[in-house]
């Protein structure tokens, strides 16, 4: 290892720590590994301050911890003498021995990152914040994809490589933001590649969709608790926490922003606080409440260190530096640990929770959209959306209540106009009275109402050879639908048997075939199976895959298996014959069948696999978008089904069966409160109901962007009264 230049260089490196106060025990430190440098460096067997580290860990047998401390004292030496730089001014790691997956990349890799490098910064359009990540992200693809043995663009052939390199067990990839940093950078890089091996790779990579995910917001009595705490002289906080602590729950800066405040920002004549955004570059001005300019007057008085430093906070330990935004983002993990809330694991902590309360708050007083944007510095008022979720008041405006429904006695019947009604009327009555009026019931009786006033309109009681052909299966009827006919029907004739001594018995069963169902293939035979096995990996990974994606591809795999067997390959004959409509589908059905198809030839096509053209979906496109009128449900609806669902009948006893009686009355009442979707409703997540403040965060939606909405009172004290039955 050569060591003039160390030699020349550590003693001024030395001298910069005692100017500028560094304490004498950790100057010391400092000295003492040059001083292990110089003696043990000089073996010809070392030849790097790398080589060195290894060789003091292995034969000097440290601890773990004095040895990550000697690496960051070798890795900050080794910048100091190499580049001039002396990191104590910029509280900057060092990153020795830290690699990044570039440095491990083949030449043919590393090529295509810099030419995106030069590409880019040739275009101008991004900030080398964003240019560092997209290299990050794709040189992270292609270290992964190097590890399985491919050092060449033109090697990767496999799609199946490229999707593992997404899957749940490499967490780092699996975003929309990650691969769409890898498609930039392909994308860029495309001309250089006249050979299409960045077109075809790109293909490869997942279409993640975009996830609005919902953020974590402080609740009233935790504000409350937070501002006393920043109010309490007697707290162990210290001046520059609570300094930070209100500037950010009154003001909704960043934490960046914070840590790059200097004393020219702040207008003690205005009563103002401007700044240029490090995130948007958009210069913001807030007005300056006196209960932060008092906060930092008296963090400035009694706490800073004297230093030159322009900047407002600074560390409290030599070198007197600016605070880092990390350090600005500990602050406020110690003002929750202080007030002792949020501690469990998982739960948020930063400092955005502030900036998060800053803004609901305003928005809760009926502050307009246009100034609360402004006052947070949104370079777009749609960046307010997230904020309006923690709008918690006025989300509950929109709930309706249940009360009218709380309890209900009896269903509403529609009046019977038969000979028969009468009697069908005391049969409703009792059943009613026993508990066990049902819709099989309701149905049946209808039915034969009807079928006597149409048949036998001058009739005045009920025989046999009446009931007879009632009792005949109907035209297009299911084997299902006409067994619970004839049973709702049995008890009727039990009953009209048992108080009017009636002759009329139940005539023999008659048989009705079961509907058969097509049975579709597990795995795909045509001659497109290859194509649609690639089609369903990248769909799945891309978390873009569904039980209808999954019938109807199978559908048209069978269609060209048994219509095609022949086929060398697809053709456009297949997929229109398949794509035409059917008796039995509405313009709905039919767009829904075509979209799958339509997905399959879009992704082919883009990847250059197949020159198929795509049928248009019915309902899309000028003229043919079709609005659906919604059924508006009437209070006699709404009470019969209510009622319906107190009502439910069980046939067994089992635990599900018992909670799902339970569980259907108040799962269609949190519908008909909330608006859900059934299938939110079905996957929410025990931790997603927050009972004490009355607040359901949808996580499972139908799109992907998470939502939060607050129950109406009544709805709030059912589902309390549910999750007292169900933990009984």
């Amino acid at each position: 290892m050569d060591l003039t230049k160390f030699k020349e260089r550590y003693p001024k490196f030395l001298n910069l720590m005692k100017e500028r106060g560094y304490y004498r025990g950790y100057i010391h430190k400092f000295d003492r590994i040059a001083r292990l440098i110089l003696d043990e460096g000089e073996d010809d067997s070392i030849r790097t301050y790398e080589q060195f580290y290894y060789h003091m860990v292995e034969y000097h047998k440290y601890t773990e911890r004095t040895c990550f401390e000697y690496k960051n004292l070798i890795g900050r030496l080794k910048v100091f003498v190499e580049d001039g730089i002396f990191l104590g001014d910029t509280g900057k790691p060092s990153g020795f021995l830290h690699y990044k997956s570039y440095d491990h990349l083949s030449s043919e890799f590393k090529c295509l990152i810099d030419s995106y490098i030069d590409i880019e910064r040739k275009r101008g359009k991004l900030r080398e914040s964003s240019i560092k990540n997209i290299v990050s992200c794709t040189a992270s693809f292609f270290y992964y994809i190097q590890q399985t043995g491919v050092t060449t663009l033109s090697g990767i052939k496999n799609a199946q490589i490229v999707l593992h390199a997404f899957d749940d067990n490499q967490k780092r990839y699996n975003s929309y933001s990650t691969s769409k940093a890898i498609s930039t950078a392909l994308k860029r890089c495309m001309h250089l590649y006249p050979g299409g091996e960045c077109r075809k790779i790109r293909g490869m990579i997942p279409e993640f969709p975009k996830r609005v995910r919902l953020y974590d917001n402080l609740q009233p009595e935790e504000n409350e608790i937070v501002i006393a705490a920043l109010d309490d002289e007697q707290s162990n906080l210290t001046y520059r926490s609570k300094a930070i602590g209100k500037l950010a729950y009154f003001t909704g800066m960043r934490r960046i922003d914070i840590a790059n405040l200097h004393f020219e920002n702040i207008s003690l004549e205005k009563d103002e606080i401007t700044f240029v955004q490090q995130k948007t570059g958009l210069e913001v001005c807030i007005p300056l409440r006196s209960v932060v300019g008092n906060a930092i007057y008296d963090y400035i008085v009694n706490e800073r260190p004297k230093c030159a430093s322009d900047y407002i906070f600074i560390r409290a330990t030599r070198p007197f530096i600016k605070l880092s935004p990390q350090g600005v983002a500990n602050t406020s993990r110690n003002i929750f640990k202080e007030v002792n809330i949020r501690q469990e694991k998982g739960r948020r902590k930063g400092l955005h929770l502030f900036r998060h309360a800053f803004a609901s708050g305003l928005i809760a007083q009926d502050i307009p959209n246009n100034v609360v944007s402004e006052l947070l510095g949104h370079a777009s008022i749609k960046s307010l959306n997230p904020y309006l979720d923690a709008d918690t008041e006025h989300l509950r405006e929109c709930a309706l209540s249940i009360a009218r429904f709380s309890e209900i006695d009896s269903a509403h019947i529609k009046p019977f106009c038969s000979f028969a009604r009468g009697v069908i009327k005391q049969f409703v009555d009792y059943c009613m009275g026993q508990g066990t009026w049902c819709c099989d019931y309701n149905r049946m009786l209808g039915s034969i109402d009807d079928y006597c006033a149409t048949s036998y309109p001058d009739a005045s009681s009920f025989s046999q050879e009446m009931f007879n052909p009632w009792c005949k299966p109907l035209t297009g009827e299911s084997r299902k639908a006409y067994l619970k006919r004839i049973d709702a029907a049995r008890d009727f004739v039990s009953y009209l048997s048992d108080n009017y001594s009636s002759t009329i018995v139940m005539p023999k069963l008659e048989n009705v075939d079961k509907r058969k169902k097509a049975s579709l293939m597990k795995v795909y035979t045509s001659i497109g199976s290859e194509l649609f096995n690639q089609f369903v990996s990248h769909r799945k990974t891309s978390g873009r895959w569904s039980a209808i994606y999954d019938r109807n591809l199978r559908s048209f795999d069978m269609h060209c298996a048994t219509k095609y067997p022949k086929a060398t390959v697809l053709t456009q004959e297949m997929v229109d014959v398949w794509c035409a409509k059917r008796q039995t589908e509405n313009p709905y059905s039919w767009g829904k069948r075509i979209a799958v198809i339509n997905s399959f030839l879009k992704y082919t096509c883009n990847r250059g696999l197949l020159d198929l053209k795509w049928n248009s979906i019915p309902t899309h496109g000028a003229g043919n978008m079709v609005i659906k009128e919604p059924h508006v449900f009437t209070d006699v609806e709404l009470n019969n089904f209510f009622y319906a669902c107190d009502h439910i009948q069980i046939s067994r006893y089992g635990l599900i069966h018992r909670l799902m009686k339970l569980t259907i009355p108040v799962f269609f009442r949190l519908l008909f409160s909330s608006g859900m979707r059934t299938n939110e409703a079905r996957n929410l997540d025990v931790q997603d109901v927050d009972l004490i403040h009355g607040i359901i965060n949808i996580r499972h939606t139908k799109g992907y962007t998470e939502h939060r909405i607050a129950l109406h009172p009544t709805m709030k004290e059912r589902l309390v009264e549910y999750d007292t039955a169900v933990n009984r």
